[in-house]
């Protein structure tokens, strides 16, 4: 039976030097459907959608290459037969996923690993003023108020800053019987209500990682309408999951995306209202 696949967003801020550009001025320079490309080897398609203060915008992208010569079809035996796809054909095998709330100036995205590619696109546009997509900076004490169940922390240091502090990791630095490592990791589920000393820990970590003895500390919990919430002192980049099914082709249906996130984004804007 086919599960539900996690889909995550992570919360940027779209920015002009005069301040959040409007949905309606993202969606004219976009468009309703268009074509791009930008060297990256992708072709991307691209369709937009606004409501007021709301734009949607959906990526389908592929690459006409690696092309190999032959397919296997499981039709016939998985028997090795000619690629009927030309070299000027994309098969859009990607999909990328954006929501702007311009009243907030947040840009939520599905992959964080294409904000510079998001702020490129934008700028090769040619908009009046440069747009910028930024990392959100999430403040440790408000990140705390959300918080209402935790379920992970992960913290990650080196060995030599491990044995400076001696209390972190002592009791399983050498847990294999090879001496020990550069760096150790130590990830912890719980699955519990926040309380003080759960607060008094986080502010722990957090101030060892500003500190340099700890290289990275991340904690993810829910929030009170359970909405995944994730604090990293890597990137500080709040995060939003939803969980959908995938289509037989193997990709995520738009719509059901885009409901899905703005029913999310609805209650935690009705939750701050």
């Amino acid at each position: 039976m086919a599960k539900k696949e996690p889909l995550t967003f992570s919360i940027f801020e779209l920015a002009q030097e005069e301040g959040h550009p409007s949905a309606a001025s993202i969606e004219k320079l976009i468009g309703k459907n268009r074509h791009y490309e930008n060297g990256d080897g992708y072709t991307y398609l691209i369709y937009t959608e606004q409501d007021n203060d709301l734009l949607w915008v959906s990526f389908e992208f592929g690459a006409s290459h690696p092309r190999p010569e032959h397919v296997i079809d499981k039709s016939k035996d998985n028997e090795k037969i000619a690629n009927p796809r030309t070299e000027d054909q994309v098969e859009p095998t990607k999909q990328l996923f954006c929501v702007y709330h311009s009243t907030e100036g947040n840009l939520y995205v599905s992959d964080s690993r294409k904000r510079l590619f998001l702020e490129k696109f934008l700028n090769d546009l040619k908009s009046d003023n440069p747009i910028y997509v930024k990392r959100v900076i999430i403040d440790p004490e408000e990140f705390l108020a959300q918080l209402k169940i935790v379920d992970k922390m992960k913290v990650t240091a080196k060995t030599d800053l491990l044995s400076q502090t001696g209390h972190l990791f002592q009791p399983v630095q050498d847990i294999f019987g090879l001496g020990a490592p550069e760096y150790f990791e130590i990830s912890a589920s719980y699955g519990m209500r926040m309380e003080d000393r759960i607060k008094s820990i986080f502010r722990d970590f957090h101030n060892e990682t500003k500190q340099g003895t700890v290289q990275k500390f991340i904690c993810v919990g829910k929030n009170e309408e359970g909405i995944e919430t994730v604090f990293n002192t890597e990137n500080f980049t709040q995060k939003i999951v939803i969980y959908l099914y995938k289509q037989d082709n193997g990709l995520f249906k738009p719509e059901e995306v885009k409901g899905e996130i703005l029913s999310q984004l609805n209650r935690l804007n009705e939750r701050a209202g």
